[in-house]
């Protein structure tokens, strides 16, 4: 009897060891403090602020139609709800391993009698976390509050980038198409000119054939950026909630948007970091 006292000690020592929550662990890598192949003018620089990254192109178009996505996406607005939520849960993570108190009433009537009875009763519950419960719990709140966290600023990386693409594709069909139309005005001209040459005697015929033919390339060629610029556009709706393409998109004599002087200073890992899909 007197040994067992002894090791009681040791026995409840285990128990209380075994219902303790097991560490976690170092989920990140080692990484360098610096990239070794940065260049010397990389390496002093400021790191870049790719929260509004698309402030770089100086386009106050591009600025309102990412400010029109933002606002009106529904796949961000729910994304942003489920945050949320998940900020909610994780708060209340707790709270069914508190004591728990009801209490309930019941007015007991008999239609045969003319007593009647009031009852009143109570009951409590306590759960206790053993095993780690307590701690895991709001490990997993957490988790999920970080995936939703990751989730929305994943929606918002891929509708802002998707929406500068498209933007950025229009204009460029539409320089294309604005250049392949001057080549083609001008090719237009040059066979006019052979036109009348031609009348003078001064070309052969094969000339004005094979300017004819140069025209009719030029021409054919317009129908690529064409059709470049209506899908773009008609995509640029999609993301912005329309039906159709503004039409003050379409009109031409638009400018091309440039990233000027600005740099991309971070290292190859943290610009990995912020693509939504890895």
């Amino acid at each position: 009897m007197a040994t067992s006292l002894r090791l009681l000690p040791a026995l409840l020592a285990v128990a209380l060891v075994g219902c303790s929550a097991a560490a976690l662990p170092d989920l990140k890598p080692p990484v360098p403090s610096a990239w070794r192949n940065a260049q010397a003018s990389s390496v002093a620089a400021p790191a870049a602020d790719l929260h509004d990254w698309w402030h770089a192109f100086h386009d106050p178009q591009l600025n309102a139609l990412v400010d029109r996505a933002l606002q009106g996406n529904l796949d961000l607005a729910q994304a942003a709800e489920r945050v949320r939520a998940a900020r909610l849960l994780n708060r209340h993570s707790h709270d069914d391993y508190l004591p728990k108190l009801n209490a309930d009433t019941n007015d007991v009537i008999n239609p045969d009698t003319t007593a009647s009875y009031f009852i009143v009763g109570f009951d409590a519950l306590w759960e206790l976390p053993l095993f780690g419960v307590w701690q895991n719990s709001g490990r997993i709140a957490k988790g999920n509050l970080d995936a939703a966290d990751a989730d929305l600023h994943g929606a918002r990386v891929s509708l802002v980038a998707e929406v500068a693409r498209r933007w950025i594709e229009l204009r460029s069909a539409q320089r294309q198409a604005q250049l392949l139309d001057d080549a083609c005005q001008a090719r237009r001209e040059k066979l006019r000119l052979l036109k009348v040459r031609e009348q003078l005697k001064l070309v052969s015929p094969d000339d004005v054939a094979a300017a004819t033919a140069d025209v009719a390339r030029a021409e054919a060629a317009l129908t690529g950026p064409q059709q470049a610029i209506n899908a773009n556009a008609q995509q640029l709706a999609v993301l912005l909630g329309q039906n159709e393409p503004d039409p003050q998109w379409l009109q031409p004599g638009g400018v091309q948007p440039e990233l000027g002087h600005w740099q991309l200073t971070s290292v190859p890992a943290d610009l990995l970091r912020t693509q939504p899909q890895i």
